[in-house]
């Protein structure tokens, strides 16, 4: 079924194991995503084992013959990043591009080198999370960066490099995820997470739906995680946890203060307050 958006409302496509009624418009800001509904506790523990998907098939016959451009064009976009502001400057440039944890490329942005150190908010304080075809997700991502970039905003990202490839080892990688595809493919539902600051995360936001509706078809039917308030297909957002600086990701927290509840909703409402989370919206905070 395909997504449509007719008078500024969402119609038709079933989303993240939730009705598609709730979908009624994009959010303008993260204060409005905040009240809306189908988040609570309650309906997250329903939906507790959807943070991956397994054998889709548009991301299989990614894995089986998409690495490589993925993963040739992922480099050729750090390094020119790199050399245009890093100035040789190998602390700068790593600043600006790097693997992270064997598992993503992050991407710091020109304001946020500039401001780090410079302010007391020095964490973001949202999480913007993309789950589309992963043969698009490249597009998608830079060219959601380079609109972020030409407004100035201070933010960072990252996105998924498969099976922790590293630049010299193609070869190796695309084999690898050959061999994973043959099998059983298990692939998170957030390939692209962006991590905005208060000043200007409802821009940043924005920016997003704007690259999202570009790519509409990219993600009909891509669901993401059960943490995040999923606000279209494929396409979820989030509060960073209080306290933490980065520390702990969205879902990590929530699934260990959920486990600390000993999976139980009103033990959870009991606690939530103490935990900084609002129970009727689990993404965000109180």
């Amino acid at each position: 079924m395909r997504l449509s958006m007719k008078n500024g409302r969402w119609g038709g496509a079933a989303l993240n194991a939730s009705s598609a009624e709730r979908y009624t418009r994009l959010p303008q800001s993260f204060d409005e995503a905040r009240k809306m509904p189908g988040n609570s506790i309650e309906e997250v523990l329903g939906r507790l084992d959807t943070d991956t998907s397994v054998n889709n098939p548009d991301d299989v016959e990614f894995y089986r013959t998409g690495v490589r451009q993925h993963i040739e064009g992922l480099y050729a976009f750090s390094d020119k990043y790199r050399q245009r502001y890093g100035g040789g400057n190998q602390i700068k440039e790593k600043m600006l591009a790097d693997e992270c944890s064997l598992l993503w490329i992050q991407h710091n942005s020109l304001e946020f080198l500039r401001e780090n150190g410079k302010t007391l908010n020095k964490y973001p304080t949202v999480r913007i999370y993309l789950n589309p075809q992963l043969q698009d997700s490249l597009d998608i991502y830079k060219k959601i960066f380079a609109k972020a970039t030409r407004e100035r905003l201070r933010f960072q990202a990252k996105i998924m490099a498969p099976s922790g490839y590293t630049k010299h080892l193609v070869d190796k990688a695309v084999d690898y995820c050959a061999g994973l595809a043959a099998g059983r493919l298990e692939t998170r539902r957030d390939p692209i997470v962006f991590y905005g600051f208060e000043e200007s995360k409802d821009k940043l936001l924005r920016i997003v739906e704007e690259v999202y509706f570009q790519y509409e078809s990219a993600f009909e039917g891509r669901e993401t995680g059960a943490i995040p308030l999923a606000i279209a297909p494929g396409f979820a957002v989030g509060e960073n946890p209080v306290g933490l600086d980065g520390e702990e990701s969205l879902t990590d927290h929530r699934q260990r203060v959920i486990k600390e509840a000993d999976y139980d909703a009103n033990k959870f409402r009991m606690n939530a307050a103490s935990w900084n989370i609002n129970p009727d919206n689990i993404a965000f905070n109180k």
